[in-house]
């Protein structure tokens, strides 16, 4: 037979509702790698309004450290943007923008800050109008009422605005000028000592009470924002109180041990009023330095597995201020492999896994203060080692 017939090789099914369509060129000419192209394709294929959180994309197999590089991929194909958005000359939030088609990136994130836009403009526009009912507006005398109709869009002359400050009119009030003033917009990056205390207390409190602030902490964004907020107070507890961060620790862990402080401290603000009463009934013991290294080696296997693992750095030397928290680690390390009749060598593994484990669930970084924080050793190991059969 020289003609061969043509046919039909590729079923597809026929779908009513809850399907997605996108071009060939994404699955064919697309210059993406494999796991790039199926993370995009997971994306496109939920809903427009989606907002799309790393966490949610991560699954067995897949976790931070992959998420985090096919994200770079996509940015650097033109395929997603990360956009922030501002309220009043301070960032309110930021969102992921993704697109099919490279070439259209541009004008989507022009539509999304169109969108945001006309949002604001509604947001005034109700304000406004229960601002009035609230007063019993159309009772009022013509003249009151003139005083009273403030037009709020100036007050939203700062809106994305990064590096510009837009002066209110000679008109405006002193009052007006007050509101006007920007917020703090200081931003805490996971690697700094006030953001990991922060991020230890959150996580100590929640093991307590799951059901703490439900509402405020019922997504990893709203987790981030509340993490911010409370590394404010530890920045001012490391600065002008001039604690370090390794007694802070120290603090974190006797607090959430004590059953009436740990009903009384939910917050750093509570933490920093009565810190001077917490370090009186604190033991000696908890409030001396101790930083002799007895364990140099198995600390310098400690940093030299951290770095490999998490900073992808085969020669990571730590600072001295965070070799403290290795020296610390090690020390906690070889009084639970006592303890629990282990090999100390290979829990060193255990521990980086577990805590690899525990916060990539969480789309979280792994930072160094988790590794000789009482939390970690009292909870995420043990409980790594139950479900792995270890």
């Amino acid at each position: 037979m020289k003609n061969h017939p043509k046919l039909t090789t590729v079923f597809r099914g026929s779908h009513e509702e809850k399907f997605t369509i996108f071009g060939n060129a994404l699955t064919i000419h697309s210059p993406l790698s494999d796991s790039a192209r199926a993370i995009l394709i997971e994306i496109l294929s939920r809903p427009s309004d989606w907002i799309v959180l790393k966490s949610q994309l991560q699954k067995p197999g897949r976790g931070t450290h992959i998420i985090d590089r096919v994200f770079k991929e996509l940015q650097k194909y033109g395929y997603v943007s990360y956009e922030r958005f501002y309220f009043e000359g301070h960032i309110e939030f930021g969102r992921w923008i993704v697109v099919e088609r490279p070439e259209e990136l541009s004008q989507a994130v022009e539509a999304s800050r169109r969108q945001y836009e006309e949002y604001l403009e509604n947001l005034d526009q109700r304000e406004s109008e229960d601002f009035k009912k609230s007063l019993n507006y159309d009772s009022l005398e013509p003249g009151k009422q003139q005083l009273l109709n403030i037009d709020k869009t100036k007050n939203r002359e700062k809106i994305n605005k990064k590096d510009k400050n837009i002066t209110s009119p000679s008109s405006s009030t002193t009052d007006e000028a007050v509101l006007n003033k920007p917020k703090s917009s200081k931003h805490f990056h996971p690697e700094t000592e006030a953001y990991q205390l922060a991020q230890i207390q959150l996580e100590l409190i929640l093991d307590m009470k799951p059901n703490f602030q439900k509402k405020k902490l019922c997504s990893e964004e709203l987790k981030e924002k509340k993490i911010q907020s409370w590394a404010i107070e530890f920045d001012k507890i490391l600065r002008i109180d001039e604690r370090e961060f390794l007694h802070m620790l120290n603090i974190l862990d006797y607090v959430y041990q004590d059953d009436f402080l740990k009903c009384n401290i939910l917050s750093p603000d509570k933490l920093r009023k009565r810190l001077d009463e917490v370090e009186l009934r604190m033991p000696k013991h908890l409030t001396e330095k101790q930083f002799e290294d007895n364990n140099p080696e198995l600390t310098k296997k400690l940093m030299r597995m951290y770095g490999k693992k998490f900073l992808r750095n085969r020669r990571f030397e730590a600072k001295p201020h965070d070799k403290e928290k290795f020296i610390k680690a090690t020390k906690t390390l070889v009084s639970y492999c006592k303890e629990n009749k282990r090999d100390p060598n290979s829990m060193v593994k255990y521990l980086l896994r577990s805590l690899d484990d525990f916060y990539a669930s969480r789309g979280q970084s792994v930072m160094i203060g988790h590794v000789c924080s009482e939390y970690t050793w009292e909870q995420i190991v043990p409980q790594y080692l139950r479900n792995s059969d270890l």
